[in-house]
């Protein structure tokens, strides 16, 4: 991640088809960077960049998805816009840990 020290993983599960969890996959962090770059100067608390730049990462994996479903189904493959995912996102950063999840996705932190 180039917006800041760190890095981020996440884990997605489609339900209704796989199309909404490859499309996360192949965008959300890069989403994320882009925001954490954009955001430096907006939010000078690395917490409130990092938690302000998931959320509108999240939300931009959403509008976008909706514009391509919408698209779809007006082309004939009305599945589309029933597919759905869920979504969990954590990034780690100085020692602390940032997540974030849409749905039924749950992670666990084992200290081993």
């Amino acid at each position: 991640m180039s917006g800041i020290d760190g890095y981020a993983v996440s884990v997605f599960d489609g339900h209704g088809g796989w199309q909404l969890a490859e499309f996360a996959t192949n965008i959300l962090h890069d989403k994320i960077d882009f925001y954490l770059n954009q955001n430096k100067l907006i939010y000078g608390d690395k917490d409130d960049l990092i938690k302000k730049s998931i959320e509108q990462a999240y939300e931009f994996v959403e509008k976008e998805f909706y514009d391509v479903a919408r698209r779809a189904y007006e082309m004939g493959f009305p599945s589309v816009a029933r597919v759905g995912s869920c979504a969990l996102t954590a990034i780690i950063s100085d020692n602390k840990v940032y997540s974030a999840n849409l749905g039924d996705c749950k992670g666990i932190i084992v200290n081993t």
